[in-house]
């Protein structure tokens, strides 16, 4: 209010614009702050950081391409201001232009070697790009400084995962968890671990806390679904891919996965039932091939021997499928139809 009071008497703008813009950055107003920048940058094209300040205040907003102006230009007139480069490295990422993203942190890196903000966002770049043991290079120079820093581990653990070293997966993930104790990343960095692992006791638990985190989550109940079927608790399993199915009815793998569950439990009808929605939705071999065993299991011969046709027609080397139709056509007297898959089997599967 001072500051205004001062402009409105005509006192000398240039300062005044540069602390009112400073302060309306501290409390937030990025757009106001702006404002002042723009007209302490119009004022005095040499401002030694009007242009820059102008730039974060942009970014702020996401207003990326005028940040972008912003910052070349106050590279331009200051030859020495590595802040600028790396701003401008930072709005490329957000625009998905990686390659200039790195080139503006090595641009930056060049004036300001020991620029932690710089190899942080050079090695986000050289992770969009695929180079992945450079970025995990990149991150470990930045160690252990930024050991608490949540981005930077989230970072870390989306890395590991995509080179599926699950031990340094794991190691980040606790890391992550100790900082920040709810984060799902952290969570599903265990999760992927436990399931490589084959510890299906530790992936329910996993499971159950990001399915917790997220209710309304699809994946997040498919996974913890999945995570039960696999340590056998077939009963929450069924809980949990009804769940998913109630977010997304449309989610064929998981009615395939309910019918197994359904099957195991001995819920012949309702396992059928799943594997035919599945099949409405995608159809794929393996799903005939289970309702088929649903049918025979509930004494529907000539529904099995149908899709067991259907399985062949899509896979003609499945071996098991042409057995189990040739039983079917012996079993109802029709000899030379069941000679003709028998043949087709062996010739499948010749030992």
């Amino acid at each position: 209010n001072e500051l205004e009071r001062a402009l409105q008497s005509g006192e000398p703008a240039a300062d005044l614009y540069g602390i009112a813009g400073n302060l309306h950055f501290q409390l937030g107003d990025f757009g106001k702050a702006a404002e002042y920048f723009a007209k302490l940058r119009g004022m005095a094209p040499d401002h030694p950081t009007a242009g820059f300040n102008l730039g974060v205040c942009y970014e702020r907003l996401g207003k990326y391409e005028q940040a972008m102006e912003a910052f070349t230009t106050a590279a331009a007139r200051h030859n020495q201001l590595w802040q600028a480069h790396a701003g401008l490295g930072y709005c490329h990422l957000r625009l998905g232009r990686y390659n200039r993203a790195l080139q503006a942190f090595q641009d930056s890196l060049e004036l300001q070697p020991g620029s932690e903000k710089a190899v942080f966002g050079m090695a986000v770049a050289l992770q969009f790009l695929g180079r992945l043991e450079e970025a995990e290079d990149a991150y470990v120079r930045l160690l252990p400084g930024y050991a608490e820093n949540v981005e930077m581990l989230s970072n870390l653990v989306a890395l590991a995962a995509t080179r599926k070293d699950y031990t340094s997966l794991s190691e980040c993930s606790k890391r992550l968890l100790e900082v920040k104790p709810d984060s799902r990343i952290a969570l599903e960095g265990l999760l992927t671990t436990a399931f490589a692992a084959q510890d299906y006791t530790q992936a329910r638990q996993f499971a159950r806390q990001i399915a917790a985190l997220a209710p309304r989550d699809y994946q997040a109940w498919y996974n913890s679904g999945l995570a039960n079927q696999k340590a056998g608790a077939i009963d929450e399993a069924a809980e949990d891919y009804r769940e998913a199915l109630r977010i997304d009815p449309r989610a064929a793998q998981a009615h395939a996965n309910l019918g197994t569950v359904l099957q195991e439990k001995g819920d012949y009808a309702g396992a059928k039932a799943c594997y035919e929605e599945a099949l409405t939705l995608r159809p794929a071999p393996d799903r005939l091939w289970n309702l088929a065993l649903a049918c025979e299991q509930l004494g529907e011969p000539e529904e099995a021997e149908l899709a067991y046709e259907q399985m062949v027609e899509i896979r003609r080397d499945w071996a098991d499928a042409w057995f189990r139709l040739g039983t079917f056509r012996f079993d109802r007297g029709d000899v030379e139809s069941a000679l003709q898959a028998f043949g087709a089997a062996a010739a499948a599967k010749p030992d």
